[in-house]
């Protein structure tokens, strides 16, 4: 949780993006993040955050003081990337934060945090702090994918697998793109026709959607295994894995190229 304090973007005045808190459901935003990670209270002392100036927010309006308000706005955001890279689903976030957070909203505080992340990286590297660099470069992938470090290797080859789908092929021991080649193209859709239903009747269409679960909010490609207009469910997996498939790979032979 710290690390993504970190790597949060300061609020716009001093350059970054940043979302405003619900200042009236921050301390109850804070207690569903507690009540899940309770090691967050050590964050929050660390930077000083004040639990009980988040109950004043309740009644009454933020001060004046910009510094300390940053220090608040910072967090918000930082919570809910943090949210985001535990994979809780986008409608969840939403739901927690209230009225009047918007999609792509989300979408540009992960893409300026992930790049921000990548920056202190680079800083930190070339001042051969490489323990703070070591540590915060795994979560430039994670910001900008939206999920956990174990599903960064398969959501990293398309946008056709995102974060709902990568766990289900993590839980069934198919962690990288190599896993998916060696189980073969066939067997990939049995497992997106029994696991993975999803809204689009286009899996090969590119509609813009975000899966169920996932943290990404970047454009997905849709793949629908359950009843099209035709009929044809199984043909829709069947194209959905076809695509997986051969980028997995392209992606494996470039791999191999490069090593070579």
């Amino acid at each position: 949780m710290h690390g993504v304090y970190l790597v949060t973007p300061m609020p716009h005045r001093l350059g970054g993006s940043y979302i405003e808190p619900n200042w009236a459901k921050y301390s109850d935003i804070v207690d569903i993040l507690l009540s899940e990670f309770p090691e967050a209270v050590n964050v929050m002392k660390a930077i000083g955050i004040s639990y009980g100036q988040l109950v004043k927010f309740k009644t009454h309006s933020p001060s004046s003081n910009y510094y300390e308000i940053s220090v608040y706005r910072r967090f918000y955001s930082s919570v809910i990337l943090f949210s985001l890279i535990q994979e809780w689903p986008i409608s969840k976030v939403i739901s927690i934060m209230g009225t009047g957070l918007q999609r792509g909203a989300l979408q540009q505080l992960q893409k300026d945090a992930a790049h921000f992340c990548s920056m202190i990286v680079s800083f930190c590297e070339d001042l051969h702090w490489d323990l703070l660099a070591a540590l915060l470069a795994p979560l430039t992938k994670r910001l900008a994918l939206g999920v956990k470090d174990e599903l960064v290797a398969l959501v990293r080859v398309g946008p056709e697998i995102g974060s709902a789908r990568a766990r289900v092929l993590y839980d069934l021991n198919i962690r990288t793109p190599a896993d998916i080649v060696r189980i073969g193209e066939t067997r990939l859709a049995e497992i997106l026709l029994d696991s993975l239903p999803f809204d689009s009747l286009d899996p090969i269409g590119g509609k813009r959607q975000t899966q169920a679960g996932s943290g990404a909010i970047y454009p997905q490609v849709a793949g629908n295994c359950g009843e099209t207009k035709e009929g044809n469910r199984a043909a829709s997996c069947h194209r959905l894995a076809n695509i997986i498939f051969n980028k997995c790979s392209r992606h494996l032979q470039n791999e191999s190229e490069s090593f070579a």
